[in-house]
């Protein structure tokens, strides 16, 4: 059976927890609040943990790679080729978008918001965030408000942001003498 403990009382009593979990093998259960967050538990059973989560991973890429293999049998070498070299190309891509230019973080489509510019094609608009912060709502809030939202995405909503007052443009309109 395991035992939960907040921060505060692992902070206090942490000598006696750690020798529960090397000596007694008691696993505990860190929360902050109400949400549980980590596991303290002994050296010998997370290095058999990470040797089962390397093996479930080894499994899990053996079987996909059978899988592939079974697929490809109906295709010659040079198609399989070719559509890999077709994915690498759509990957780097992608992965030149989103993590040289920052921007393309954000997004428009009549579908999403009515096509205001959102993150990453969600329904978080850049006003939303641009406002929060604006508020002095800090990141990690901002962060644990909006699930799949990431530090990189609220960047590129202050950039984004920050692009349009530059480009802005006020014109004197000049009155008849």
């Amino acid at each position: 059976m395991h035992q939960i403990i907040g921060v505060t009382d692992l902070q206090r009593r942490f000598r006696t927890i750690l020798d529960e979990v090397v000596g007694d093998h008691v696993p505990y259960v860190l929360t902050r609040g109400s949400r549980p967050e980590a596991a303290i538990i002994p050296y010998e059973e997370f290095t058999q943990f990470l040797a089962w989560k390397e093996q479930d991973g080894l499994y899990e890429f053996d079987r996909v790679m059978v899988r592939l293999a079974e697929q490809n049998t109906a295709h010659s070498d040079d198609e399989v080729a070719a559509d890999a070299e077709a994915a690498v190309r759509e990957v780097r891509a992608r992965y030149s978008l989103q993590y040289e230019n920052p921007l393309a973080r954000v997004t428009a489509d009549p579908r999403v918001l009515v096509g205001k510019p959102v993150i990453r094609g969600m329904r978080i608009s850049v006003a939303q965030i641009v406002a929060a912060v604006a508020a002095g709502v800090p990141q990690s809030e901002l962060l644990e408000d909006y699930p799949g939202l990431e530090p990189d995405d609220i960047q590129a909503a202050l950039l984004y942001a920050a692009n349009l007052v530059e480009q802005e443009r006020v014109y004197p309109v000049l009155q008849p003498a």
